[in-house]
């Protein structure tokens, strides 16, 4: 997508990892424990995606999705 990454940088490895895409203004969170409890997590994904950009869109309290990439 032509984002310019340099060095990711790992902020939290859990049941999700959470990676800044260092010097882009990006965080992206990787599903890892995710796809072993849910058969298909595509679903479960998307709704995330459709749910958080609602609430932020309503003037909610979250993390808007980036604009630098599609969700």
């Amino acid at each position: 997508h032509g984002l310019p990454v340099a060095e990711p940088v790992l902020l939290k490895d859990g049941s999700n990892l959470l990676v800044h895409l260092h010097p882009a203004p990006v965080v992206v969170r990787v599903a890892t424990f995710t796809a072993f409890i849910r058969g298909e997590p595509a679903p479960f994904l998307e709704r995330e995606v459709a749910l958080g950009s609602y609430l932020a869109e309503v003037g909610a309290a979250v993390v808007p999705c980036s604009g630098e990439l599609p969700p």
